[in-house]
């Protein structure tokens, strides 16, 4: 059985997929159930991330034009000589998505496809226009045919089937590593709530940030105690409006924009933070929620980070992503006792445990490539309806 993780590129800017695709494919590996490979295609940033793929069977492909759309002259002769059983594609919207179609045309293949939150409703209304016409092109087709659907939790298999796509779907969640050891250094005179992620509209750090706007002018003894720490890359420039909003509300003193983090650096935030907030607009299955668990921090979230489990383990603080809501959630947060904040990072650590490991994930994943090989019976967690 041999795997190929068809995916865009193959660092940070890739978002989630960043961390969900390498560690999904080398769990797998490590399974010696199957021989794995991804195949992407670089950009700016590589060759700095490139060292988290270490021990991973890669191939790269050139892409020219727009990088988001990761148009290629060689991807199909690369796919060719890869010979896979299996093609896991990760993301849509892409050109590897028509290559993905033209190729098992041709070749005896069983094609998985991960939207990884991409046909959410905000996320298809989002730049909507160029999508039909990707859609209508070769996208509709190419989930269409697909032997498989890989869903991350229960909204993203509703969100399919909203799609209109009668394919079998599999759901399977992202996974997370848990930490070995673990040095807290969260005693600050003022505490620290963080987020880290994509700095993009749909992340709704904007209006995050009005809420607190909100919450300093009906409350501003709350603020004494806390401020916001702002991780991840900038996307279009957005990172500009929020530091607009930062000064025009002036919160200089409550929110800070930390830069990118990664590997030592984001683990150092990750001890030395007290909470964490996704106010997130569209998620698939949010690694950096399952992360902060695994940190023990108590999450501030909305529904559309799709894991609901989380507010019914009492580890995560339910919020909308609006300014009003917001403010009112936080009010919440940032009265909390100690103690408590502790309880909720604990249930959060106990729940990544019992569900959310990359273990567990590749074992179901392994479970699912045998299936649709015809080598096993159909999983529990594999609906056809």
């Amino acid at each position: 059985m041999k795997v190929t993780y068809l995916t865009i590129t193959n660092s940070r800017k890739a978002g989630g997929l960043y961390n969900s695709v390498r560690n999904l494919a080398r769990n797998v590996m490590n399974l010696n159930a199957c021989e794995v490979c991804i195949l992407s295609h670089n950009d700016k940033f590589s060759k700095e991330d490139l060292y988290a793929y270490e021990g991973i069977p890669m191939q790269f492909y050139s892409i020219l034009g727009p990088a988001n759309f990761g148009f290629s002259l060689n991807l199909k002769s690369k796919l060719k000589d890869l010979a896979p059983t299996i093609i896991h594609q990760q993301g849509i919207w892409t050109y590897s998505s028509l290559i993905n179609l033209i190729y098992r045309k041709h070749h005896s293949v069983k094609t998985i496809i991960a939207p990884r939150g991409m046909l959410d409703p905000w996320a298809v209304r989002n730049s909507g226009w160029k999508k039909k016409i990707v859609g209508h092109l070769f996208e509709y087709k190419n989930l269409r045919s697909a032997d498989c659907i890989h869903a991350l939790c229960q909204s993203e298999y509703e969100s399919i089937r909203k799609f209109g796509l009668n394919n079998p779907v599999a759901i399977i969640p992202n996974g997370i590593t848990l930490p070995q050891s673990i040095h807290f250094e969260r005693d600050h005179e003022k505490k620290i709530l963080l987020f880290i992620g994509r700095i993009h509209p749909k992340k709704g750090i904007k209006e995050m940030l009005q809420g607190l706007a909100l919450l300093k002018k009906q409350n501003h003894g709350l603020l004494d105690d806390w401020e916001v720490h702002i991780a991840g890359w900038d996307q279009h420039g957005h990172i500009n409006e929020l530091k607009q909003i930062v000064e025009i509300h002036n919160l200089t003193n409550e929110v800070k924009f930390v830069g990118s983090l990664y590997g030592e650096e984001k683990e150092k935030a990750l001890c030395r933070a007290n909470a964490f907030i996704l106010p997130s607009f569209s998620e698939g299955l949010p690694m950096s929620v399952l992360e902060a668990w695994a940190y023990e921090l108590p999450v501030v979230m909305t529904d559309y980070c799709n894991i609901p489990v989380g507010f019914a383990h009492k580890c995560a603080i339910k919020i909308e992503p609006s300014p009003n809501d917001i403010c009112e959630k936080l009010s919440t947060l940032f009265q909390m006792p100690n103690a408590e904040l502790l309880e909720m990072g604990k249930r959060g650590k106990e729940l990544v445990s019992q569900c959310f490991t990359w273990k567990v994930v590749a074992k179901q994943t392994v479970e699912l490539y045998k299936y649709l090989l015809g080598n096993s019976s159909k999983p529990s967690f594999v609906y056809e309806d």
